[in-house]
């Protein structure tokens, strides 16, 4: 009995507290991270798996069971699964890509075709884009949903995929309903080089005016929208990685709970064959 509610005060850390629980499994081998992971729900799986570091992620995923690998990936937003796969063997990687819905596949390619840790590699596809010869009505009656929710101004896409200009929401839904999306975009816009390297997008000046740029290749073509927060994260997280330290188990856990971490430790790894000390 004292076994079994240990193992469910253990699993209720990986649920519930997924950043304390990826700190311990940074001490623990990739496979027996794969295995703690493998038995919970995909979305609780997800959670700890993402707040690991990403080399360590990789790692994991890399040692973990296809079928369950394969749901994290299909979760996961589009730029992070890219970075995760980069991290992947290649035939593994290839397996994984391959069985997801043709439509998700291709916006992770997308992504795995830009280098890493550019501008093109940390841009999300997945956002909405609006063709210049629609009207203000008509696009307040196709995307109401996905203009309540945007954050930033809207990319404009020709039929060639060529970025021609950004659509303040704000300004789109104060002009006349009549007016074409052409008429109401901004033309002259601040766009990010598909190329640009990490250290340029992250200190990019446009940045004091914009909270998110789209990034294009050479020819115009518009990859995806790339956010301030996400380009100081990934510059914040490749500056401190090679200079990480371990953390103890203990230290990770210590203020989660005031007594009996090692049982709680013990119940979590021992069924997965927890790494000898």
């Amino acid at each position: 009995m004292a076994h079994h509610l240990k193992r469910r005060l253990a699993e209720s850390v990986l649920r519930s507290r997924p950043d304390e629980a990826a700190r311990v499994l940074q001490q623990q081998s990739p496979a027996v991270s794969a295995r703690a992971l493998e038995a919970l729900r995909p979305e609780q799986g997800l959670g700890v798996l993402r707040a690991l570091p990403r080399p360590t992620a990789g790692s994991v995923l890399a040692v973990m069971e296809e079928a369950k690998a394969r749901e994290l990936v299909q979760r996961m937003p589009t730029g992070a699964a890219a970075s995760l796969l980069r991290r992947l063997p290649v035939e593994k990687g290839a397996v994984l890509l391959a069985a997801l819905p043709a439509d998700r596949r291709r916006g992770i390619e997308s992504l795995l075709r830009q280098r890493p840790r550019t501008a093109g590699g940390l841009a999300n596809p997945d956002v909405l884009v609006l063709d210049p010869g629609l009207s203000a009505r008509e696009v307040l009656v196709r995307f109401r949903v996905e203009l309540i929710h945007a954050t930033y101004d809207i990319p404009v896409v020709d039929a060639e995929g060529i970025l021609v200009g950004l659509l303040s929401p704000r300004r789109l839904t104060s002009a006349s309903k009549s007016s074409p999306i052409a008429d109401l975009m901004t033309q002259q816009c601040d766009r990010l080089p598909s190329r640009l390297p990490l250290s340029s997008v992250a200190t990019h000046a446009a940045w004091q005016i914009h909270a998110a740029l789209p990034v294009v290749e050479t020819n115009g073509v518009f990859i995806g929208m790339l956010s301030r927060a996400a380009s100081l994260s990934e510059w914040t997280e490749a500056s401190s990685e090679s200079a990480e330290r371990p953390v103890s188990t203990s230290q990770a856990l210590g203020d989660v709970f005031g007594l009996g971490v090692g049982g709680i430790v013990d119940a979590l790894f021992q069924p997965f064959g927890r790494e000898p000390s």
